[in-house]
Protein backbone atom coordinates (compact mmCIF):
# COMPACT_ATOMS: atom_id res chain seq x y z
CA UNK A 1 0.00 0.00 0.00
CA UNK A 2 2.96 2.26 0.72
CA UNK A 3 4.59 1.84 -2.99
CA UNK A 4 0.49 2.45 -4.48
CA UNK A 5 0.70 5.41 -2.11
CA UNK A 6 4.25 7.32 -3.02
CA UNK A 7 4.12 6.21 -6.69
CA UNK A 8 1.19 9.19 -7.13
CA UNK A 9 3.14 11.67 -5.32
CA UNK A 10 5.99 12.41 -7.93
CA UNK A 11 3.70 13.41 -10.88
CA UNK A 12 2.46 16.91 -9.17
CA UNK A 13 6.10 18.31 -9.00
CA UNK A 14 5.84 18.09 -12.93
CA UNK A 15 4.33 21.80 -12.99
CA UNK A 16 4.60 23.93 -15.81
CA UNK A 17 8.52 25.22 -15.30
CA UNK A 18 9.63 22.40 -13.40
CA UNK A 19 12.12 22.24 -16.24
CA UNK A 20 14.31 24.89 -14.90
CA UNK A 21 17.43 24.02 -13.20
CA UNK A 22 19.34 20.91 -12.32
CA UNK A 23 17.02 18.87 -13.52
CA UNK A 24 17.33 15.22 -15.07
CA UNK A 25 13.82 15.94 -16.94
CA UNK A 26 13.88 15.83 -20.46
CA UNK A 27 12.11 18.77 -22.09
CA UNK A 28 10.21 16.13 -23.75
CA UNK A 29 7.99 16.21 -20.62
CA UNK A 30 6.32 19.11 -21.65
CA UNK A 31 6.61 19.27 -25.42
CA UNK A 32 4.80 15.14 -25.19
CA UNK A 33 3.14 15.88 -22.30
CA UNK A 34 0.35 13.18 -23.40
CA UNK A 35 2.30 10.59 -23.51
CA UNK A 36 4.26 11.41 -20.28
CA UNK A 37 0.94 11.06 -18.61
CA UNK A 38 0.10 7.97 -20.23
CA UNK A 39 3.43 6.32 -18.83
CA UNK A 40 2.79 8.02 -15.40
CA UNK A 41 -0.90 6.35 -15.32
CA UNK A 42 0.91 2.97 -16.39
CA UNK A 43 3.43 3.31 -13.65
CA UNK A 44 0.40 3.78 -10.42
CA UNK A 45 -1.87 0.59 -12.31
CA UNK A 46 1.39 -1.22 -12.00
CA UNK A 47 1.53 -0.81 -8.32
CA UNK A 48 -2.01 -0.93 -7.50
CA UNK A 49 -1.51 -4.24 -8.82
CA UNK A 50 1.39 -5.18 -7.23
CA UNK A 51 -0.20 -3.75 -3.60
CA UNK A 52 -2.92 -6.54 -4.52
CA UNK A 53 -0.67 -9.63 -4.74
CA UNK A 54 1.53 -8.07 -1.85
CA UNK A 55 -1.68 -8.39 0.40
CA UNK A 56 -1.78 -12.52 -0.80
CA UNK A 57 1.23 -13.36 -0.33
CA UNK A 58 2.47 -15.30 -3.27
CA UNK A 59 5.88 -15.31 -4.25
CA UNK A 60 5.88 -15.95 -7.52
CA UNK A 61 3.32 -13.29 -8.50
CA UNK A 62 4.94 -10.43 -6.22
CA UNK A 63 7.81 -10.92 -8.30
CA UNK A 64 6.16 -10.91 -11.75
CA UNK A 65 4.13 -7.69 -10.44
CA UNK A 66 7.54 -5.72 -9.34
CA UNK A 67 8.88 -6.84 -12.78
CA UNK A 68 5.88 -4.71 -14.27
CA UNK A 69 6.73 -1.86 -11.76
CA UNK A 70 10.14 -2.01 -12.95
CA UNK A 71 9.22 -2.19 -16.56
CA UNK A 72 6.52 0.78 -16.47
CA UNK A 73 9.62 2.61 -14.45
CA UNK A 74 12.38 2.36 -17.00
CA UNK A 75 9.46 2.93 -19.84
CA UNK A 76 9.22 6.47 -18.74
CA UNK A 77 13.01 6.96 -17.92
CA UNK A 78 13.81 5.92 -21.04
CA UNK A 79 11.79 8.14 -22.69
CA UNK A 80 11.69 11.27 -20.04
CA UNK A 81 14.98 11.21 -17.96
CA UNK A 82 18.24 12.14 -19.18
CA UNK A 83 21.44 10.18 -18.35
Amino acid sequence: AVAAYVGRLPWAAFTPDSDLGNTKAKPEIWSNRAKFDDLAKQIVIELDKLAVVAKAGNQDAIKSAAGAVGKACKNCHDDFRAK
